[in-house]
C-alpha cells in the first residue's frame, strides 16, 4: 500500500531524507515501511510504501488514520560524486570475496 504522508520537505543540496521502518508497526501488525530515499531536488509530498508479511495473517486489518506514524526518516549527507572509469582497482585484502568473507555469519 502506498501512503501519502502529506509532508513535503525542502532538503538542502548534498543531503537526502532516508525513510526507515518503525519497529512497533512490524512487531504488532507485520507491516513494514519500505526503506527509501528522498532526493534533495524532490518537492512533492513524501509517499511511503508499506509492505505486509504473511506471519500476521491472524491480525485484523490495520486502519491508518491521519497523523499515524507509519515510518521515520533521517537527514543524511549525500555528496555529489564523479566516477572515473579505470582499468584496475586498488588492492584490498578482501579483494573480490563476497558475502560472509569478513567473518560475520
Amino acid at each position: 500500500m502506498l501512503v501519502n504522508t502529506g509532508l513535503a520537505f525542502d532538503i538542502p543540496p548534498g543531503w537526502m531524507l532516508k525513510i526507515h521502518p518503525r519497529s512497533g508497526l512490524k512487531f504488532k501488525h507485520g507491516i513494514e515501511a519500505f526503506s527509501g530515499v528522498i532526493d534533495s531536488d524532490f518537492r512533492g509530498s513524501v509517499m511511503v510504501l508499506l509492505e505486509s508479511d504473511d506471519d500476521h495473517e491472524d491480525t485484523p486489518p490495520l486502519r491508518i488514520n491521519p497523523g499515524d506514524r507509519v515510518a521515520q526518516a533521517s537527514l543524511v549527507p549525500s555528496p555529489r560524486v564523479t566516477f572515473t572509469v579505470v582499468e584496475q582497482l586498488s588492492f584490498s585484502e578482501r579483494g573480490e570475496a563476497g558475502f560472509g568473507s569478513t567473518g560475520v555469519a
